[in-house]
């Protein structure tokens, strides 16, 4: 007989427990033809058992009858009958919640204890991810209502240590219940770990405090832990900690999360910034009320911003330093060795640059002192030789007054010839292309071309020395005077 319970939102509706057949995930195994492996028990008080739904290392699950309410249970028999589990599932009989299979009774008979709970008909979420991938606002839709339901959980006072898939029921509805609330279970080899006696749950699901057996330090922010991992299953098909059991413990302590959108590149920000909050280390800095992670799964229904923001690289790094203090000490040290050897490179560096800087100013200098010597002697090329190197685009930087003024000072000189010796007569063409110069006591005019100022001829005067020499002023006609009192009439360019 299948209990039915009203709910508002939907209606009436049927809901059987059922489990997985997967001692990896969910600590029970079904037994074969629904044969119990131990030994018939026909009846525990007042409930008449129908058939085996699955046992594990914490004990056994029937489907039963209540004799008294006539009803349809699903009925656990712990192996282990500690009060304190008996004090537990009193505890978690308090909760009533839309989404939470409700106990409806606890008790011992002849030394067994048992739990009778909702009997659900459906499947477990683990098995819904086994049997296909769930899209992400269906992901959402399912943590929203769990977060919600593990609130109402915490308000009074329960905290269920083994959040996991295989402990949300999903009805025909496609809407999930949390069972086993408050239970603790016994730990298998590979699954569960315990402190002091208490069992605390999955080594994949739960908190690292919870996996460090910190019984003080576990509280309801454990499942918001453990429902991060559940999200991050449900968004990429994978737990963010695999592998054995140390090594989950060693990675829960000593790593951060991988990205979900490393394993699902299109995955919103949003949700993997709201999985990465949920699976942090240190419980102050998760969400500190389910509550809190519902409102956040709800704002991204609504597609408006959620509250949470992402953590820094600068964060990440100071993390990895505190986790890592050996390495970040020696990875600190080699990055104080390489920079103070960058930084006696650079001063050294700039010492160098700064001489050279220096270097060169002198030398300007001392280039303007001979720019001036050449400019008072009528030294023309002199001049040029010592303003030229600071034209060049690369010592601009140097040139001041000094340069600008001799440069200036040069311009009207266009061309500097030099005859060798020193000259007594001097004459410019009318039409300035040629200039013809005399030397003291020799015979010997000569004629030199301005455009390019090479020397196009030489003249010779009939007695021992020019005395005068002087272009016509019609034409190019050169007239000498010689010593001797003779004058020629030349054609320089015939």
């Amino acid at each position: 007989m299948n209990n039915r319970r009203l709910d508002p939102a939907r209606g009436p509706t049927t809901r059987v427990e059922t489990r997985r057949n997967s001692a990896a995930e969910d600590d029970l195994h079904t037994a074969p033809g629904g044969v119990h492996h131990r030994h018939e028990l026909p009846a525990v008080a007042h409930f008449k058992l129908d058939r085996l739904l699955g046992e594990g290392g914490f004990g056994s699950v029937w489907l039963a009858h209540d004799t008294r309410l006539n009803r349809a249970v699903a009925l656990k028999l712990p192996n282990n009958p500690d009060a304190s589990l008996l004090h537990e599932a009193q505890t978690a009989a308090r909760l009533r919640h839309p989404h939470i299979v409700s106990i409806y009774e606890v008790g011992i008979e002849q030394g067994q204890v048992y739990i009778a709970s909702e009997y659900i008909e459906g499947t477990t979420l683990r098995d819904e991810l086994m049997q296909q991938v769930i899209g992400v606002t269906r992901s959402v839709d399912l943590m929203y209502t769990i977060a919600q339901a593990a609130h109402h959980a915490h308000q009074q006072g329960v905290v269920h240590r083994d959040m996991k898939p295989g402990n949300v029921m999903v009805d025909g509805q496609g809407q999930p219940f949390i069972m086993d609330f408050g239970i603790a279970k016994s730990m298998t080899d590979d699954e569960t770990i315990s402190s002091e006696g208490q069992i605390v749950g999955t080594v994949a699901y739960m908190a690292p405090e919870q996996a460090a057996g910190k019984n003080a330090r576990t509280d309801h922010r454990a499942d918001i832990y453990s429902m991060g991992v559940i999200l991050f299953e449900l968004l990429t098909g994978h737990r963010p900690f695999r592998g054995t059991v140390q090594g989950i413990l060693y990675q829960k302590n000593n790593n951060d999360p991988p990205s979900p959108c490393s394993l699902v590149p299109n995955l919103p920000r949003d949700l993997e910034t709201i999985c990465l909050k949920c699976l942090e280390r240190e419980p102050d800095k998760r969400y500190q009320t389910a509550q809190d992670l519902a409102d956040e799964l709800e704002r991204v229904r609504q597609n408006v911003p959620i509250l949470a923001r992402p953590v820094s690289r600068v964060e990440k790094l100071w993390r990895w330093c505190l986790r890592n203090p050996m390495l970040a000490s020696s990875t600190a040290a080699i990055l104080l060795l390489v920079t103070c050897f960058a930084t006696v490179g650079w001063y050294l560096w700039g010492v160098a640059e700064h001489n050279r800087s220096l270097t060169r100013k002198t030398l300007y200098r001392a280039h303007m002192v001979l720019a001036s010597n050449a400019y008072a002697a009528g030294d023309f090329e002199a001049l040029d030789a010592a303003l030229q190197p600071y034209a060049l685009p690369g010592n601009g930087a140097l040139r001041d007054f000094a340069w600008y003024y001799f440069q200036h000072a040069r311009q009207p000189v266009s061309r500097t010839l030099h005859l060798g010796g020193p000259i007594t007569n001097v004459s410019v063409s009318r039409d300035g292309r040629l200039v013809a110069a005399s030397q003291f006591n020799e015979p010997t005019v000569q004629v030199w071309s301005v455009e390019d100022g090479r020397p196009m001829r030489e003249l010779a005067v009939s007695g021992r020395r020019c005395v005068a020499l002087a272009f016509s002023a019609v034409g190019n006609r050169l007239l000498t005077a010689a010593n001797n009192g003779t004058i020629r009439i030349w054609n320089p360019q015939a």
